[in-house]
């Protein structure tokens, strides 16, 4: 698969909520990031697919997914840049939330090896409950 279609097979896995899916793309040796921010302790740096895979079910508890959109992609060689949208709503309050947010993907013999995420971290902090509060900063 070239890694157009990789990171395509990854959003599309990750719309239906499917997180074998979508971890299915990624090295073991994954690294993920959201940059620093001390309003949210998901923030920073985890190291392997398990690792990912426990921030992104702690944002499930917090939240209720509605939709995901890439509304662009490019692709340069190992690289993969997108702007997304997620539609989702807090589980604490109940407000609906538009998050906005750019991904930068490295790849290596076909498999991610890099995400790093850009979100509104201040926002989903202030509409998160208990759950987003269970992992340690990195």
């Amino acid at each position: 698969m070239s890694v157009k279609e990789t990171v395509e097979a990854i959003y599309k896995a990750y719309k239906a909520r499917d997180l074998d899916g979508t971890l299915a793309q990624m090295s073991e040796n994954m690294r993920y990031e959201w940059p620093y921010d001390a309003t949210n302790p998901l923030c920073g740096c985890c190291h392997g697919r398990d690792a990912m895979a426990e921030r992104l079910m702690a944002l499930g508890a917090d939240f209720e997914f509605h939709n995901f959109e890439v509304d662009d992609l490019i692709v340069v060689g190992d690289r993969a840049a997108a702007r997304i949208t997620m539609t989702l709503s807090s589980k604490k309050s109940g407000a609906p939330l538009i998050n906005r947010g750019a991904h930068f993907w490295r790849f290596e013999n076909g498999k991610a090896v890099e995400l790093i995420e850009h979100y509104d971290t201040a926002l989903l902090a202030t509409h998160a409950g208990d759950a987003c509060h269970m992992l340690p900063a990195a």
